[in-house]
């Protein structure tokens, strides 16, 4: 229905969805990405020219791994998470404040400690050796704090315990994860077109 060279993304909804090798090949020349998804929308595939006119982005996104202000803005990304983790937590403290005083004091502990690695996080000096493992680390501690104490919320018979993003086999982890992938989806198909 369009010219290819009036074209940016190609995306082929369905099972039945067949696009012929020449076209593949004149999207490649073209600069032209092919999605691939299911009929309910779950991007399943994608397929990028090797070389485009984008692929400089990657090239410094290589490059500038290491640059101060990329990491500085990483830093301040996973510290803005984990600040969003213990205001999580206070908010469910707030609510069994006068219910349940042994897990309110939990939760409230726990908050201070998410929000204790967050404050962490934002000291390191993002030019320093090794700042990109102790950031993970300070968000690793924080991301464990946060879903050990939201376990302490659920029925025991929910049987969830801790975060598990892959083979999850409890009923928690496997509705975060399968939301998860909507959300995905649906970024990385705002992200493209």
């Amino acid at each position: 229905e369009h010219e290819l060279d009036e074209t940016s993304l190609i995306c082929l909804y369905g099972i039945g969805a067949v696009v012929s090798a020449e076209i593949v090949l004149k999207a490649g020349e073209m600069d032209i990405p092919i999605v691939f998804a299911l009929p309910w929308q779950q991007t399943v595939s994608v397929l990028n020219p090797l070389r485009t006119s984008r692929s400089h982005v990657r090239e410094q996104q290589i490059l500038r791994r290491n640059d101060p202000d990329v990491m500085r803005t990483g830093m301040a990304m996973l510290a803005a998470k984990l600040g969003n983790q213990a205001s999580v937590l206070k908010y469910f403290a707030r609510y069994r404040k006068n219910a349940d005083a042994v897990l309110y004091a939990q939760l409230t502990e726990a908050a201070e400690q998410v929000r204790d690695q967050a404050q962490s996080l934002k000291a390191l000096d993002p030019s320093t050796a090794g700042a990109r493992a102790s950031a993970m680390g300070h968000e690793g501690h924080g991301a464990s704090i946060y879903w050990s104490t939201l376990a302490k919320l659920m029925p025991q018979s929910v049987e969830f315990t801790a975060r598990r993003t892959r083979l999850a086999s409890d009923s928690v982890n496997q509705t975060i994860n399968y939301v998860y992938g909507l959300l995905y989806g649906e970024v990385w198909r705002a992200l493209a077109k």
